[in-house]
């Protein structure tokens, strides 16, 4: 919502965008319903910017419960989780984010979605460790599309 530009930028460099929700609810807040709006305002926002609705969502927390499984549907989207966490959101220094690469490197599969989060500035220390070998292994470096390929 505040950056529609940055949004059209990462769809024309060949990523997905999304939903992941609005208010990124941690629990239902006692109704499905509040999800479900919840939802909604992110799809609904994010076909505005884009001219196509999000097909994937990824429940905050990754938290798996019946709402986050049951309500995605009722709007076109399919929940979908990570494999693998650098837990990068808890990581306050370089040399955290190059041990958390280190580590990554000796639990990722091949087919893994990994959770990092762009809020952190370190997670570019942890992709310019871990992108370059994840390449070298030939591993998938796509997006969840390439998956079902």
């Amino acid at each position: 919502e505040k950056a529609p530009e940055l949004v059209q930028e990462i769809i024309e460099a060949g990523h997905l965008v999304g939903n992941h929700s609005y208010h990124h609810l941690i629990d239902s807040r006692g109704s499905m319903k509040n999800v479900r709006n919840d939802l909604k305002l992110c799809q609904d926002l994010i076909t505005d910017i884009t001219g196509q609705p999000p097909v994937y969502y990824r429940p905050p927390g990754g938290r798996l419960r019946l709402d986050t499984l049951l309500i995605p549907p009722t709007i076109g989207l399919q929940t979908v989780s990570w494999s693998a966490s650098a837990s990068d959101y808890s990581c306050p220094s370089q040399e955290q984010a190059l041990a958390m690469a280190g580590e990554m490197t000796k639990t990722i599969k091949n087919g893994d979605i990994i959770l990092l989060h762009d809020s952190n500035p370190h997670v570019l220390t942890i992709l310019d460790l871990l992108l370059p070998w994840l390449v070298e292994r030939g591993f998938a470096t796509n997006n969840v599309e390439a998956l079902k390929q």
